[in-house]
């Protein structure tokens, strides 16, 4: 979506371990453990934190020392890179413990959490097999349970600020993001003006006036009968689409710039339209296919995104008001 969300340090280390962690092109179950066993979890100084009665007192309750040092195990499991014996790192993580302590406690029914912890902790068990996963606990000394607690416990959180929103806040938002639910199929020729030479670095290969020469000439060879197609062949400069004559297949309005996003945007489907100009040069563009994703089909990302963004607008604004002290 193109509101970007900041995300809170858990997604972002869920997504920062898998991606770490997962073979993506299908090789062999025995090259993806030993994969999986190469990950090293971060040695957790919990002595000082446990020997702490509170790490932090808020209004309605406090956060134990042993509990915090629990929270922190989990962040080095599910991120083993995550900072979690520097200061800053545990102040900012202890504010989301805070927050989640808050908001849980107003979820009474957590059967969508926990269906979605469930889901997540199997991604994770395919990301780490037993092994990793028991290296995990003891370098940690935390337990299994612990790490299942606090996945279900960010869904519930999660729970509570979508239980917030409104049909409204979705369309507007779902209207907003408009460009990023269109896809569009076109094919397109492009005269550059400039080009990476093998270094990557970009050189001018012809001035914009006579850019728009040629391509001006190409759409005239369009217009009388031309085959889009060959024509791709001979005059299409744009490296992305050269193997494809020139054709991109559902690619996201969002992606695109300027006046080629305008184009695509708008040409009626099948025509050619004029010429278009970007800072790489003139686009000859053909829409074939438009396809804007029903709401139904984007409403539960939609909602997680908007969920987070209240989530954080929670850490800003509420959360300061409550933390009466911390001990860190």
């Amino acid at each position: 979506m193109s509101k970007k969300m900041s995300m809170v340090a858990l997604v972002a280390a869920l997504a920062v371990s898998l991606m770490a962690c997962n073979n993506n092109d299908s090789s062999e179950k025995k090259e993806e453990t030993s994969q999986a066993q190469e990950v090293k979890f971060p040695k957790l100084e919990r002595e000082e934190l446990e020997n702490k009665k509170e790490v932090a007192i808020y209004e309605g309750g406090e956060v134990l020392g042993q509990e915090f040092a629990d929270y922190l195990a989990f962040q080095g499991f599910v991120n083993p890179d995550a900072p979690i014996n520097e200061e800053q790192f545990q102040k900012e993580v202890l504010n989301h413990l805070v927050m989640e302590e808050k908001v849980t406690k107003e979820v009474k029914d957590d059967e969508w959490a926990s269906k979605r912890a469930d889901e997540l902790w199997k991604q994770i068990s395919s990301a780490y097999d037993e092994q990793t996963r028991e290296k995990g606990y003891e370098t940690l000394s935390v337990k299994e349970e612990t790490i299942k607690n606090h996945l279900v416990n960010y869904y519930k959180v999660e729970q509570y600020f979508r239980e917030g929103l409104t049909d409204e806040d979705v369309q507007a938002f779902y209207e907003d993001v408009s460009d990023e639910v269109t896809n569009v199929t076109f094919q397109h020729i492009l005269v550059a003006t400039k080009q990476a030479d093998k270094e990557g670095k970009e050189k001018e290969v012809r001035t914009e006036e006579e850019a728009k020469k040629i391509a001006n000439d190409v759409k005239k060879q369009l217009d009388a009968g031309g085959d889009f197609s060959k024509l791709a062949e001979k005059y299409n400069e744009d490296p992305g689409s050269k193997q494809t004559k020139g054709v991109y297949e559902q690619l996201p309005l969002a992606q695109l710039d300027g006046g080629f996003r305008d184009a695509a945007a708008n040409q009626k489907i099948g025509e050619i339209g004029e010429p278009v100009k970007t800072e790489y040069g003139y686009h000859i563009v053909r829409v074939d296919k438009r396809e804007k994703k029903e709401l139904k089909e984007v409403k539960d990302p939609i909602m997680q995104q908007l969920a987070i963004e209240k989530m954080n607008t929670y850490m800003k604004e509420t959360l300061p008001s409550l933390v009466k002290e911390t001990k860190l």
